[in-house]
């Protein structure tokens, strides 16, 4: 159904300010994150975060929306959205732990070519030569961002990789279930399978360590900030009337990245970093401007 230019607008700036919002709390979970792994194991930082995640939600599902919300006719949508989420949470907190914030969120921005392939392959979408060449050039920009220091970062970018690989997935699983569903329900289920896989994990390994003073505050605010990050981004995208329009918003992490890396561990993008952010953010927005000028061909 086409929407009136007033009531495209108002979706369209709703749906940037649901995702820019998400991406700034996701920054936040993500300076959490590195900050708690230099004591805790994963198993506990992203247990804790799934565990107050899921109560969260489904609290607020169960209140809201009664039980029979949890059981949507889609169930098996949200479940494999729920289990590829799980997957990109470990393989990018895992990644985050040896990586500068600036050089993590570079190879996160490889995200969108992700996708884009994706679509090609899987929902056989035609993709022009202009764009296959921004694909690589981005790519390119991944190679020179991980170049000289790959020997001592190449676990740190593999697992990043690896989670920009589940993440792309996650995106089209979250296009197939739409916009209808109650808004925690997005949220509900990856918390679940996060919370349970650690907790889990926690437990056999033996990694507990109790928790102490100085960090609680990351811990009281990296669970509600993955809460507010899945939350805004899904209903951010689920919502808006052209995904083209808000992707661009991702790039606004860069400069969190950037402030979050000098204030807290004072690390400065390597000119490497820089030139191939560069490389990738330019390639994406050239891309994302060409899917647009497909999309409206007369607009000047």
């Amino acid at each position: 159904m086409s929407l009136d230019p007033a009531s495209y607008r108002t979706r369209t700036f709703r749906a940037i300010g649901m995702v820019t919002l998400g991406y700034f709390a996701y920054s936040i979970a993500d300076l959490c994150s590195k900050l708690l792994q230099q004591h805790y194991s994963i198993y506990q930082v992203l247990g804790v975060s799934g565990l107050i995640g899921m109560t969260v939600t489904g609290v607020w599902v169960l209140v809201k929306y009664g039980p029979r919300a949890f059981f949507p006719h889609n169930l098996h949508i949200h479940l494999i959205r729920a289990a590829l989420i799980l997957a990109t949470s470990y393989f990018a907190v895992t990644g985050l732990r040896t990586l500068p914030l600036a050089d993590f969120y570079g190879i996160v921005f490889m995200s969108p070519f992700w996708v884009k392939i994706l679509a090609v392959l899987m929902l056989k979408e035609t993709v022009g030569w202009r764009r296959w060449v921004a694909t690589a050039v981005g790519f390119s920009g991944v190679l020179i961002l991980a170049g000289p220091q790959f020997s001592t970062l190449g676990e740190g970018v593999f697992f990043t990789a690896l989670g920009v690989f589940c993440g792309g997935f996650n995106v089209i699983a979250l296009r197939k279930i739409g916009g209808d569903a109650p808004l925690p329900l997005y949220g509900f289920y990856p918390f679940l399978l996060i919370a349970g896989f650690n907790l889990v994990a926690l437990a056999i390994t033996g990694k507990y360590l109790p928790f102490e003073m100085d960090y609680l505050p990351a811990f009281a605010i990296h669970g509600p900030s993955v809460v507010v990050g899945i939350l805004a981004i899904a209903m951010g995208f689920a919502k808006a009337p052209e995904t083209v329009v808000i992707a661009p918003f991702q790039y606004s992490q860069i400069i969190w990245g950037v402030l979050f890396g000098y204030v807290f561990f004072h690390n400065l993008p390597s000119h490497n970093t820089v030139f191939g952010l560069a490389l990738i953010i330019g390639a994406g927005l050239y891309s994302l401007w060409r899917e647009y000028r497909r999309k409206h061909p007369t607009t000047h």
